[in-house]
């Protein structure tokens, strides 16, 4: 199947026609990822929208041309969201409020952004500090990475009452498709994709990416889970899913019609990375901090955290299969390959 070409960047906040009735649009991100997707599909009588960027008011402007451009704020009838960070559902309260859409999105995901906005725990910074001086972090850098600490609330509004659920194995007619619902792992709780068969479309959300890998990461609350296990699982299955010409509409970067292509690279570079970590440990036990510089080659200003998080996530996968071995004290973990 012939695809069009779909340009580098998009002006924000004016949707392109990247199949019929389907569009492509763009908002402003204040992150080092600097932009998200969010694709509209025209109906008889409306239109629905995935995703919604952050509440600011940059994308509440940019939200305005795209009114303009569906035929106004009513024509919006339904909303679903693929999963709970902030920049997929933090304008979701906001939509709904001011255009009366349903909004749609998994119970886990849901649950899950509805925690995000609740006051943090008094004892916040306390665990954060015993986390990142268990992967090894020193106590200057401990205080600068606890100063400041993301909220949610700060780009994320009041979530509408009466969500609807959506669900893995759910068919939703969207115009003249249908849309099956599929399960993604390991980027977030319980995300959806949306994938129509027919015509080899796949609303990726965050699980498969143009350019970037999308963001596995392992975090205090849960510091010896392996959600990479479950994100390579997911791409196993996903892999024999689809079709090789699937276009995939992903939350960032360009849709892109080489899937396969795309889910084996992703696969390449988290092995490589798992060898690398290994290889790194060989010589000496390291501390998840001190693997730092054998995996990442850029700065990591305003990210250490993240960074920190994925790494632990492929450790704690190589620890599960045998090829690091844990040790430490109980305050500061250290990895060595047997």
């Amino acid at each position: 199947m012939t695809r069009p070409a779909f340009p580098e960047t998009l002006p924000l906040g004016e949707p392109h026609e990247v199949a019929e009735g389907l569009w492509w649009a763009r908002l402003a991100l204040p992150f080092q990822l600097n932009h998200v997707n969010i694709y509209l599909l025209r109906e008889d009588h409306g239109w629905t929208a995935i995703d919604t960027g952050v509440n600011n008011l940059e994308s509440r402007e940019n939200w305005q041309k795209i009114f303009a451009f569906i035929g106004g704020k009513s024509a919006l009838k339904r909303l679903i969201v693929t999963h709970h960070h902030v920049d997929h559902v933090g304008l979701a309260g906001w939509l709904a409020s001011e255009t009366g859409c349903t909004v749609l999105m998994s119970a886990g995901e849901e649950k899950t952004a509805r925690h995000a906005l609740q006051r943090d725990q008094p004892d916040r910074v306390a665990r954060m500090s015993a986390h990142l001086r268990w992967l090894g972090c020193d106590d200057e850098e401990i205080a600068a990475l606890t100063t400041g600490l993301f909220r949610a609330t700060n780009y994320m509004g009041p979530l509408p009452e009466g969500i609807g659920g959506i669900a893995p194995g759910d068919t939703l007619r969207i115009g003249n498709r249908l849309w099956h619902v599929l399960p993604g792992k390991g980027h977030s709780v319980a995300p959806v994709m949306l994938h129509c068969p027919d015509e080899s479309l796949l609303i990726a959300g965050d699980q498969i990416l143009s350019s970037i890998s999308p963001f596995i990461g392992t975090f205090g609350d849960a510091p010896l889970a392996s959600p990479l296990r479950d994100y390579l699982a997911f791409l196993d299955g996903i892999e024999k899913t689809l079709p090789a010409d699937t276009l995939v509409l992903g939350g960032h970067g360009r849709p892109f019609d080489s899937a396969l292509q795309r889910i084996a690279s992703l696969k390449t570079h988290h092995a490589e990375r798992c060898d690398k970590i290994v290889e790194a440990c060989r010589a000496r036990p390291l501390t998840v901090r001190a693997m730092m510089v054998h995996i990442f080659t850029r700065k990591l200003d305003g990210v250490m955290t993240m960074a920190l998080a994925e790494v632990l996530s492929h450790v704690n996968l190589l620890v599960d299969e045998g090829r690091l071995v844990a040790g430490g004290s109980q305050e500061v973990r250290t990895l060595s390959a047997p």
